[in-house]
């Protein structure tokens, strides 16, 4: 059973990751669409 525990921690963690890396990368392409509707439509000042 332990042998059990420590792998499903494992998957635990490895989904985690996955998970972060997934809202990493979602959050760099947001920004990265905000900077460009920034360029497209320069606010005036």
């Amino acid at each position: 059973p332990e042998k059990a525990a420590s792998a499903l921690e494992l998957s635990k963690d490895r989904r985690i990751e996955d998970l972060e890396r997934q809202v990493r990368f979602l959050e760099t392409r947001l920004m990265y669409l905000k900077k460009l509707k920034a360029l497209a439509h320069p606010t005036k000042k």
